[in-house]
């Protein structure tokens, strides 16, 4: 019973890393060799590569917005 608790409270953690890692892999230019030699280029990459999951996550239910034009005529 012990034995289960605690790969429970290792592996909720473990799966929410792994699926992060799975969506910046979807970034091919990430997963794959990137080949531009310049100098900052490959930061930036992997910066928009973390970011568009991220986006992903927290655009997925935007919170509701209130209009106000219609109350103000």
């Amino acid at each position: 019973m012990a034995d289960k608790l605690l790969n429970r409270l290792l592996s909720t953690p473990r799966i929410v890393v792994e699926h992060t890692l799975s969506g910046v892999k979807r970034c091919h230019s990430v997963k794959d060799l990137f080949r531009n030699t310049k100098v900052g280029v490959t930061d930036l990459v992997m910066d928009v590569a973390c970011a568009l999951p991220n986006g992903r996550v927290a655009f997925r239910h935007p919170i509701p917005t209130l209009d106000i034009l219609p109350l103000a005529g």
